[in-house]
């Protein structure tokens, strides 16, 4: 009895319960009883999803439709129809109508979806403009007409190609410039502020479509640079000598990918979140070394004489600094990760962090002037042991056939009698990735006399 049919865009107070938390608020709470805006991307979501039911249905094996995708095609009929008897509606209320109709277009392939969304793309000023953070409807549009409408015998083959071809200038604006912006990444488009996300949204989106109606690989090679350059693939510039060491990045540079694992240990590095992208900007500067207007502030050259793409300092410790906001930043990195991913029909395998179990004893003594011998039973797939005491370095070892063997020269640190020190072991795999803090991997050690 809260509405007419229509999907609500908001329900709740948004400020006052200063003394409670939301779910003890008593106040009366107020209820949009439903808007053509969130009922048209209601309308398109359902229909692009029975679509999705579809293909999946057919790619595994299955013939005709996917047995829920009449019920969804039925959620997707009845939402676009409510929200086309509404009056008066908005610029957003459009754009959203854009999305319903391509999508229900794609599924169904009656003419009438083509002609609205032909009609509302085509009075859209804002089509050929750049996304700001999140990316933009008129690139959902685009990508979902562009990849499924070939599919329909009534298809406007003349829109389809306008189409195309604005989709492929867009990609062109971030592909062909990479150079003139950043060293290592693909480019920025109008509307993308460059101190905001410019490296931490790469517009992948765009390039992804270009890719699929035109085959040019240059789209997937600047896909590619762009995921190597924020979630792997040297970034941090090392080379590499071989017979010189085991030399690795410590975490993937994402300047914004917060360290909020907290291991409280001295000789283990927190690690980041992998893959995490915060919306942040030099303008949030929280003060000191953990903000990312410190870090500019101290650059030299200046910052300003930087390459734009270059200009984001790590941010890691500046929460504060930071808006937490994965809707906004983060599909340009799961189509992009999805897209380069191979088809897989199975159960993705779980990847576990090495563990590793110190052979030593719970106490054990040594004397200055003798080498101690350590070593360690590590897990299947560890390539790599790193030994310290209390948090500083001792010493490696790649030896997995005889335990990651290594004789530890106390001579060469300032240990005297009397001292005692923590050993931990820290195990590593082929990824890099390593074993978190456990009693089994460390011991205690106390120092005596020759």
């Amino acid at each position: 009895g809260l509405g007419t049919g229509g999907v609500p865009r908001y329900v709740g107070r948004d400020s006052g319960a200063t003394e409670s938390p939301s779910w003890a608020d008593k106040r009366v709470q107020w209820v949009d009883t439903g808007v053509a805006e969130t009922t048209y991307s209601y309308a398109g979501t359902a229909a692009y999803f029975a679509h999705c039911l579809n293909k999946h249905h057919l790619r595994s094996g299955g013939s005709g439709p996917h047995p829920e995708s009449d019920g969804w095609l039925s959620e997707a009929r009845d939402a676009f129809k409510w929200a086309e008897a509404q009056e008066n509606r908005s610029a957003n209320d459009l754009s959203m109508r854009q999305i319903a109709a391509a999508s229900l277009y794609a599924l169904t392939g009656e003419a009438d979806f083509q002609e609205i969304f032909r009609s509302e793309w085509e009075a859209d000023k804002d089509r050929d403009n750049g996304a700001w953070v999140s990316p933009s409807y008129n690139q959902f549009t685009t990508a979902i007409y562009l990849l499924n409408a070939k599919a329909h015998q009534n298809l406007d083959k003349e829109f389809y190609e306008k189409i195309k071809a604005g989709a492929i200038g867009r990609a062109n604006r971030v592909t062909d410039n990479a150079e003139k912006i950043g060293f290592r990444f693909a480019g920025v488009e109008p509307g993308q502020w460059v101190p905001l996300n410019l490296i931490t949204v790469p517009r992948t989106i765009s390039q992804a479509i270009a890719h699929e109606v035109t085959g040019d690989p240059k789209y997937l090679h600047a896909i590619q640079h762009s995921l190597a350059y924020v979630l792997g693939g040297n970034q941090e510039g090392r080379s590499r000598l071989s017979g010189v060491g085991f030399v690795r990045e410590q975490d993937a540079f994402i300047p914004d990918a917060w360290y909020l694992l907290d291991l409280n240990h001295p000789a283990y590095r927190n690690p980041i979140f992998p893959g995490l992208s915060a919306y942040a900007l030099p303008g949030f500067d929280v003060d000191g070394p953990g903000s990312e207007g410190w870090a500019r502030s101290s650059a030299l050259p200046a910052i300003d004489k930087w390459p734009l793409g270059e200009q984001r300092m790590r941010s890691r410790y500046s929460i504060a600094g930071s808006e937490f906001t994965i809707h906004q930043n983060h599909p340009w990195y799961i189509l992009a990760t999805g897209y380069l991913l191979p088809e897989n029909t199975g159960t993705a395998k779980r990847v576990q962090r090495p563990t590793v179990s110190l052979k030593a004893e719970a106490s054990a003594k040594i004397k200055m002037g003798e080498a101690f011998p350590l070593s360690v039973e590590a897990s299947a797939g560890t390539e790599r042991v790193e030994y310290f005491y209390d948090w500083h370095f001792a010493g490696e070892s790649t030896d997995s056939d005889n335990g990651f063997g290594f004789a530890w020269d106390i001579s060469q640190t300032n240990l005297k009698p009397g001292d005692e020190v923590r050993l931990t072991a820290i195990a590593y795999d082929r990824r890099g990735e390593l074993s978190l803090p456990t009693p089994a991997g460390e011991a205690k050690l106390l120092i005596e006399g020759d």
